[in-house]
Protein backbone atom coordinates (compact mmCIF):
# COMPACT_ATOMS: atom_id res chain seq x y z
CA UNK A 1 0.00 0.00 0.00
CA UNK A 2 1.69 3.69 -0.99
CA UNK A 3 0.86 6.17 1.27
CA UNK A 4 0.96 9.78 -0.31
CA UNK A 5 0.90 13.24 1.69
CA UNK A 6 -1.82 14.59 0.38
CA UNK A 7 -1.63 18.41 0.69
CA UNK A 8 -4.71 19.69 1.60
CA UNK A 9 -5.98 21.91 -1.46
CA UNK A 10 -3.24 24.44 -3.25
CA UNK A 11 -5.32 27.08 -2.42
CA UNK A 12 -5.18 26.86 1.44
CA UNK A 13 -1.22 26.85 2.06
CA UNK A 14 1.34 29.07 0.79
CA UNK A 15 4.12 26.59 1.97
CA UNK A 16 4.44 22.84 3.12
CA UNK A 17 7.60 21.44 5.32
CA UNK A 18 8.98 18.42 5.24
CA UNK A 19 9.88 16.68 8.09
CA UNK A 20 13.56 16.58 8.95
CA UNK A 21 15.75 13.88 6.69
CA UNK A 22 12.40 13.43 4.61
CA UNK A 23 13.08 14.10 1.25
CA UNK A 24 10.94 15.01 -1.39
CA UNK A 25 11.02 13.62 -4.77
CA UNK A 26 8.42 14.93 -6.57
CA UNK A 27 5.92 17.81 -5.91
CA UNK A 28 2.35 17.37 -8.43
CA UNK A 29 -0.57 19.15 -9.37
CA UNK A 30 -3.59 15.89 -9.54
CA UNK A 31 -6.39 16.11 -11.84
CA UNK A 32 -8.30 16.69 -8.44
CA UNK A 33 -6.85 20.88 -8.19
CA UNK A 34 -4.43 19.73 -5.17
CA UNK A 35 -0.78 19.12 -4.67
CA UNK A 36 0.56 15.97 -4.21
CA UNK A 37 3.54 15.72 -2.52
CA UNK A 38 6.11 12.49 -3.17
CA UNK A 39 8.60 11.94 -0.50
CA UNK A 40 11.47 9.09 0.49
CA UNK A 41 8.80 8.89 3.52
CA UNK A 42 5.77 7.59 1.42
CA UNK A 43 7.36 6.19 -1.54
CA UNK A 44 10.79 7.08 -3.36
CA UNK A 45 9.98 7.12 -7.32
CA UNK A 46 13.12 6.48 -9.25
CA UNK A 47 11.57 9.36 -12.26
CA UNK A 48 9.28 12.13 -12.60
CA UNK A 49 5.72 11.71 -11.19
CA UNK A 50 3.69 12.19 -14.11
CA UNK A 51 -0.85 12.41 -13.93
CA UNK A 52 -1.76 10.57 -17.24
CA UNK A 53 -4.57 11.62 -18.80
CA UNK A 54 -6.84 9.51 -16.85
CA UNK A 55 -6.23 11.84 -13.63
CA UNK A 56 -4.18 8.86 -12.08
CA UNK A 57 0.00 9.26 -11.12
CA UNK A 58 2.60 7.22 -12.79
CA UNK A 59 6.25 6.65 -12.14
CA UNK A 60 8.87 4.36 -12.29
CA UNK A 61 9.85 2.38 -9.80
CA UNK A 62 13.18 -0.28 -9.20
CA UNK A 63 11.25 -2.55 -10.45
CA UNK A 64 8.93 -1.27 -13.40
CA UNK A 65 5.98 1.31 -13.52
CA UNK A 66 3.72 2.12 -10.74
CA UNK A 67 0.13 4.36 -11.24
CA UNK A 68 -1.49 5.72 -8.15
CA UNK A 69 -5.51 6.58 -8.40
CA UNK A 70 -6.85 9.65 -6.11
CA UNK A 71 -7.82 6.94 -3.00
CA UNK A 72 -3.94 5.60 -3.12
CA UNK A 73 -5.07 2.39 -4.94
CA UNK A 74 -1.74 1.20 -6.28
CA UNK A 75 -1.06 -0.96 -9.57
CA UNK A 76 2.11 -2.36 -10.48
CA UNK A 77 3.03 -3.02 -14.21
CA UNK A 78 5.61 -3.03 -16.70
CA UNK A 79 7.29 -5.27 -14.03
CA UNK A 80 11.01 -5.94 -14.79
CA UNK A 81 14.42 -3.28 -14.26
CA UNK A 82 14.35 -0.18 -12.99
CA UNK A 83 12.51 2.73 -15.18
CA UNK A 84 13.87 5.80 -14.69
CA UNK A 85 11.75 8.40 -17.03
CA UNK A 86 8.34 8.14 -18.00
CA UNK A 87 6.47 10.69 -19.90
CA UNK A 88 2.67 10.93 -20.19
CA UNK A 89 1.05 10.33 -24.14
CA UNK A 90 -1.78 12.46 -24.72
CA UNK A 91 -3.76 9.04 -26.18
CA UNK A 92 -3.14 7.84 -22.85
CA UNK A 93 -0.89 5.84 -20.67
CA UNK A 94 3.08 6.46 -20.31
CA UNK A 95 5.92 6.13 -22.23
CA UNK A 96 8.74 4.55 -20.18
CA UNK A 97 12.68 4.17 -20.15
CA UNK A 98 14.60 1.07 -18.08
CA UNK A 99 18.35 0.80 -17.23
CA UNK A 100 18.83 -2.55 -19.58
CA UNK A 101 18.42 0.06 -22.59
CA UNK A 102 14.44 -0.73 -22.99
CA UNK A 103 12.25 1.77 -24.23
CA UNK A 104 8.27 0.94 -23.97
CA UNK A 105 4.65 2.17 -23.67
CA UNK A 106 2.19 1.00 -20.92
CA UNK A 107 -1.32 1.82 -21.38
CA UNK A 108 -4.26 3.06 -19.37
CA UNK A 109 -5.59 -1.03 -19.03
CA UNK A 110 -2.02 -2.33 -18.19
CA UNK A 111 -1.17 -3.11 -21.91
CA UNK A 112 2.39 -3.10 -22.64
CA UNK A 113 5.06 -3.11 -25.41
CA UNK A 114 8.52 -2.62 -25.25
CA UNK A 115 11.78 -3.00 -27.34
CA UNK A 116 15.15 -2.04 -27.47
CA UNK A 117 16.13 1.54 -27.41
CA UNK A 118 17.81 3.23 -30.35
CA UNK A 119 20.87 4.26 -27.78
CA UNK A 120 22.36 1.85 -25.09
CA UNK A 121 22.05 4.20 -22.84
CA UNK A 122 18.19 5.87 -22.98
CA UNK A 123 17.85 8.65 -20.57
CA UNK A 124 15.17 11.31 -20.59
CA UNK A 125 11.34 10.96 -22.62
CA UNK A 126 8.92 13.60 -23.05
CA UNK A 127 6.12 12.80 -25.61
CA UNK A 128 5.06 15.82 -27.84
CA UNK A 129 1.24 16.73 -28.63
CA UNK A 130 1.36 14.73 -31.75
CA UNK A 131 2.02 11.69 -29.53
CA UNK A 132 5.45 11.42 -30.94
CA UNK A 133 8.42 10.77 -28.69
CA UNK A 134 11.49 12.47 -28.01
CA UNK A 135 14.82 10.69 -26.17
CA UNK A 136 17.84 11.71 -24.85
CA UNK A 137 20.68 9.30 -23.94
CA UNK A 138 22.96 9.49 -21.08
CA UNK A 139 26.69 9.05 -22.53
CA UNK A 140 26.88 10.02 -26.05
CA UNK A 141 27.53 13.53 -27.92
CA UNK A 142 25.21 15.55 -29.20
CA UNK A 143 22.74 12.81 -31.18
CA UNK A 144 18.70 12.65 -29.43
CA UNK A 145 15.89 10.42 -30.91
CA UNK A 146 12.57 11.58 -32.61
CA UNK A 147 10.80 8.05 -32.14
CA UNK A 148 7.29 7.90 -34.69
CA UNK A 149 4.02 6.48 -33.68
CA UNK A 150 4.51 3.82 -36.02
CA UNK A 151 7.93 3.00 -34.58
CA UNK A 152 10.26 4.79 -36.93
CA UNK A 153 13.06 6.40 -35.16
CA UNK A 154 14.98 10.03 -36.45
CA UNK A 155 18.46 10.67 -34.65
CA UNK A 156 18.70 14.38 -34.74
CA UNK A 157 22.64 16.24 -34.42
CA UNK A 158 22.22 19.29 -31.95
CA UNK A 159 24.57 22.39 -31.92
CA UNK A 160 26.11 21.32 -28.20
CA UNK A 161 27.34 18.07 -26.45
CA UNK A 162 24.22 16.69 -24.46
CA UNK A 163 25.08 14.07 -21.65
CA UNK A 164 21.76 13.49 -19.60
CA UNK A 165 19.92 16.18 -21.28
CA UNK A 166 15.93 16.60 -20.09
CA UNK A 167 12.89 17.41 -22.22
CA UNK A 168 10.24 19.04 -21.88
CA UNK A 169 7.75 19.11 -24.66
CA UNK A 170 5.94 22.54 -25.48
CA UNK A 171 2.39 22.55 -27.06
CA UNK A 172 3.19 23.95 -29.92
CA UNK A 173 5.43 21.14 -31.05
CA UNK A 174 8.57 22.09 -30.25
CA UNK A 175 10.58 20.75 -27.39
CA UNK A 176 13.64 21.78 -25.06
CA UNK A 177 16.16 20.37 -24.14
CA UNK A 178 19.14 21.57 -21.31
CA UNK A 179 22.37 20.57 -21.72
CA UNK A 180 24.34 20.06 -19.15
CA UNK A 181 27.96 19.60 -20.34
CA UNK A 182 27.74 23.12 -22.61
CA UNK A 183 25.83 24.56 -19.34
CA UNK A 184 22.86 25.77 -22.70
CA UNK A 185 19.30 25.21 -23.21
CA UNK A 186 18.30 24.38 -26.75
CA UNK A 187 14.93 24.36 -28.51
CA UNK A 188 14.15 22.85 -31.50
CA UNK A 189 11.70 22.24 -33.99
CA UNK A 190 9.72 18.53 -34.81
CA UNK A 191 12.33 18.76 -37.55
CA UNK A 192 15.09 19.16 -35.88
CA UNK A 193 15.80 22.88 -36.69
CA UNK A 194 17.17 24.59 -33.94
CA UNK A 195 14.94 27.54 -32.89
CA UNK A 196 17.24 28.94 -29.86
CA UNK A 197 20.50 28.49 -28.19
CA UNK A 198 20.63 29.91 -24.85
CA UNK A 199 23.69 29.75 -22.01
CA UNK A 200 23.05 29.39 -18.71
CA UNK A 201 24.78 29.51 -15.34
CA UNK A 202 26.61 26.61 -14.77
CA UNK A 203 25.09 25.72 -11.32
CA UNK A 204 21.75 24.86 -13.08
CA UNK A 205 20.03 21.34 -11.66
CA UNK A 206 20.07 19.78 -14.70
CA UNK A 207 18.67 16.52 -13.01
CA UNK A 208 15.17 18.24 -12.79
CA UNK A 209 12.74 17.89 -15.48
CA UNK A 210 12.49 22.01 -16.36
CA UNK A 211 9.09 23.53 -16.19
CA UNK A 212 6.98 25.18 -18.67
CA UNK A 213 4.49 27.05 -17.96
CA UNK A 214 1.39 28.17 -19.67
CA UNK A 215 2.76 31.67 -20.93
CA UNK A 216 5.46 29.88 -22.94
CA UNK A 217 8.20 30.40 -20.06
CA UNK A 218 11.06 27.38 -19.51
CA UNK A 219 12.26 27.30 -15.65
CA UNK A 220 14.72 25.47 -14.04
CA UNK A 221 16.18 25.18 -11.37
CA UNK A 222 19.76 26.53 -9.29
CA UNK A 223 21.84 27.42 -6.53
CA UNK A 224 19.24 29.85 -4.17
CA UNK A 225 17.18 30.65 -7.34
CA UNK A 226 15.76 29.99 -9.82
CA UNK A 227 16.13 31.07 -13.84
CA UNK A 228 13.23 31.77 -16.34
CA UNK A 229 13.79 31.77 -20.10
CA UNK A 230 11.21 33.44 -21.95
CA UNK A 231 11.01 35.24 -25.69
CA UNK A 232 14.75 34.44 -26.44
CA UNK A 233 16.31 35.44 -22.81
CA UNK A 234 17.06 33.92 -19.79
CA UNK A 235 16.70 35.72 -16.34
CA UNK A 236 17.92 34.80 -12.73
CA UNK A 237 15.67 35.37 -9.64
CA UNK A 238 17.38 34.87 -6.52
CA UNK A 239 15.58 33.69 -3.71
CA UNK A 240 16.49 33.12 0.09
CA UNK A 241 19.82 32.24 1.04
CA UNK A 242 20.88 30.54 4.28
CA UNK A 243 22.46 32.31 6.89
CA UNK A 244 24.12 29.91 9.20
CA UNK A 245 26.92 28.98 7.26
CA UNK A 246 28.53 30.87 3.46
CA UNK A 247 29.48 27.56 2.09
CA UNK A 248 25.97 26.45 2.04
CA UNK A 249 23.29 27.28 -0.35
CA UNK A 250 19.59 25.74 -1.16
CA UNK A 251 18.94 24.02 -4.16
CA UNK A 252 15.51 25.12 -5.89
CA UNK A 253 13.30 23.24 -8.08
CA UNK A 254 9.77 24.79 -10.23
CA UNK A 255 7.85 21.80 -9.67
CA UNK A 256 4.57 23.14 -11.11
CA UNK A 257 1.80 26.22 -11.95
CA UNK A 258 -1.19 26.63 -10.57
CA UNK A 259 -4.23 27.93 -13.03
CA UNK A 260 -4.00 31.34 -11.33
CA UNK A 261 -0.12 31.54 -12.73
CA UNK A 262 1.18 31.24 -9.41
CA UNK A 263 4.29 28.74 -9.21
CA UNK A 264 5.46 26.03 -6.27
CA UNK A 265 9.10 25.68 -5.98
CA UNK A 266 10.98 23.29 -3.88
CA UNK A 267 13.57 24.69 -1.54
CA UNK A 268 16.70 21.84 0.25
CA UNK A 269 19.60 22.71 1.69
CA UNK A 270 22.78 21.81 0.67
CA UNK A 271 24.29 22.12 4.11
CA UNK A 272 28.19 22.42 4.89
CA UNK A 273 29.37 21.94 8.57
CA UNK A 274 33.10 22.26 8.09
CA UNK A 275 34.29 23.88 11.33
CA UNK A 276 35.27 26.87 10.56
CA UNK A 277 34.47 29.36 11.99
CA UNK A 278 34.87 32.17 10.46
CA UNK A 279 32.05 30.67 8.23
CA UNK A 280 30.05 29.91 11.08
CA UNK A 281 29.76 26.10 9.73
CA UNK A 282 30.78 24.61 13.00
CA UNK A 283 26.76 24.70 14.49
CA UNK A 284 23.81 22.94 12.34
CA UNK A 285 21.63 24.54 10.79
CA UNK A 286 18.56 25.71 12.21
CA UNK A 287 15.09 23.41 12.09
CA UNK A 288 13.07 25.83 9.83
CA UNK A 289 16.49 25.94 7.45
CA UNK A 290 17.29 22.30 7.13
CA UNK A 291 13.39 21.14 6.62
CA UNK A 292 12.72 20.72 2.77
CA UNK A 293 9.83 23.20 2.06
CA UNK A 294 7.59 23.31 -0.45
CA UNK A 295 6.42 26.93 -1.35
CA UNK A 296 3.81 28.89 -3.86
CA UNK A 297 5.14 31.69 -5.15
CA UNK A 298 3.86 34.49 -8.19
CA UNK A 299 6.17 35.21 -10.74
CA UNK A 300 5.21 38.88 -10.29
CA UNK A 301 7.18 39.24 -6.94
CA UNK A 302 10.69 37.48 -8.11
CA UNK A 303 12.84 40.42 -8.24
CA UNK A 304 15.29 39.94 -11.27
CA UNK A 305 19.31 40.00 -11.30
CA UNK A 306 20.57 42.19 -13.87
CA UNK A 307 23.92 40.10 -14.10
CA UNK A 308 22.20 37.01 -15.38
CA UNK A 309 20.90 38.09 -18.27
CA UNK A 310 21.45 35.94 -21.44
CA UNK A 311 20.19 36.32 -25.27
CA UNK A 312 19.46 33.40 -27.66
CA UNK A 313 22.86 32.92 -29.71
CA UNK A 314 22.22 33.41 -33.51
Amino acid sequence: MVFLLLAATAQAQEEYRLDLGERLKDAVLGSDGKLWLFTTANYNPTSDVVVGNDGRFWFGTPNGVSVVDLDHHQTNLAIGRTVTSVAAAPYGGVWFARTNANIGYVDNSGGTTERLAPTATPYDLAVATDGTVWLTQLFAANVIYHIQALGGVTPLQLPVRCYGGRIAAAPDGTVWITSPESSSAVRISAFGDVLELIKLPKDIIWTERPLLTADGSLWLGQRNGVVRIVNGVAMRYGLSTPTYCIDSFYLYVPRAQEPDGSLWISRELVASITPDPAHNCATEPSTAEAQTVVMRVSPETLVADPQVRRRAAR
